[in-house]
């Protein structure tokens, strides 16, 4: 499905891709070009490059720039200078991605609340703004996983339907209800926890994707969200957590708790979809992002986040 696809860092290939991949699997008597093709694919998404020694230029571009560039390529519809950055530098940026994102939605807060916008269309342009800079792609996921999940079906059959490009009532349902709660979770966002809030729920959110393909294990046996699951290694989440829990830390007490609904929320979600399915897929990793947010900014209004007077 969409979520999958958007794993190409390069975005344009993603569906000839898989088709090559495919057409390989099955093999008697692919020709040259299409083996070749297949094999330049699996380098771009999968791997870094090899060869004796590398190219000069290849380790150049190794670097932390290329990694952000990369996260920011794949997760936003955010501008980034032209180039092919190779995805498994990204991975542990997802969170830094985020905090950017969140940074971006209280400027937009401080700029509506200046203009007097009322408070309910505030809020309703703030979720907007979000999906619109990530070009819905986490949102695309949660309505592929809500699709599959919620049928009565094996979890092979499962794999299937999320790869279907038609959305199905579950899909819809599961989306109108994530957007309904964050907009009211948004609204009633106490104003001094506004700002904190805003900026932390989309950076937990990807740490929650780091964290998910971290620990569970992937799918399918091939497919295009595996170059994230492969990149996801506990070194590389160790370095993701180092700015999210960092910020929670600076938030004191409610971003601490914010944290620990994050783990917690996210880790109940994989082991759940683990019972449903063979195991998770990008789609997955999407639907836990969308969550996570929603559970961070409704944790503003819980008794265990105090509402400071005003």
């Amino acid at each position: 499905m969409t979520h999958d696809a958007r794993a190409d860092p390069s975005r344009a290939n993603a569906t000839p891709g898989e088709d090559l991949l495919a057409d390989a699997s099955r093999g008697a008597g692919g020709d040259t070009r299409e083996r070749a093709n297949v094999s330049q694919q699996e380098d771009v998404l999968a791997k870094p490059s090899s060869g004796a020694g590398g190219d000069t230029r290849e380790r150049a571009r190794a670097s932390p720039l290329e990694g952000f560039l990369a996260a920011l390529q794949f997760l936003t519809r955010l501008p980034v200078p032209e180039g092919v950055y190779r995805f498994e530098t990204s991975v542990a940026w997802f969170p830094v991605v985020g905090l950017l994102l969140g940074g971006v939605l209280a400027l937009a807060d401080l700029g509506l609340r200046a203009l007097a916008v009322a408070p309910l269309v505030e809020s309703t342009l703030l979720v907007v703004l979000l999906l619109a800079m990530t070009g819905a792609l986490h949102a695309d996921g949660l309505m592929d996983t809500c699709d599959a999940v919620f049928c009565h079906a094996s979890p092979e059959r499962r794999l299937e339907i999320m790869r279907d490009p038609r959305a199905g009532a579950f899909g819809v349902v599961g989306l109108v209800c994530i957007v309904a709660l964050k907009i009211a979770a948004v609204n009633a966002l106490p104003s001094a926890l506004r700002p904190q809030l805003l900026t932390l729920a989309p950076g937990l959110g990807r740490w929650a994707i780091v964290l998910l393909a971290t620990i569970f294990p992937y799918g399918r046996a091939v497919g295009l969200g595996s170059p994230l699951k492969s990149a996801a290694t506990p070194k590389a989440l160790a370095i993701a957590s180092i700015l999210p829990l960092a910020a929670c830390a600076v938030v004191g007490p409610p971003g601490l708790a914010a944290g620990a609904l994050t783990a917690v929320t996210a880790l109940g979600l994989g082991r759940w979809l683990m019972r449903l399915l063979p195991g998770l897929t990008g789609d997955c990793y999407g639907a836990a992002c969308e969550v996570v947010e929603t559970v961070v900014w409704l944790s503003g209004g819980l008794v265990l986040l105090p509402r400071p007077s005003v």
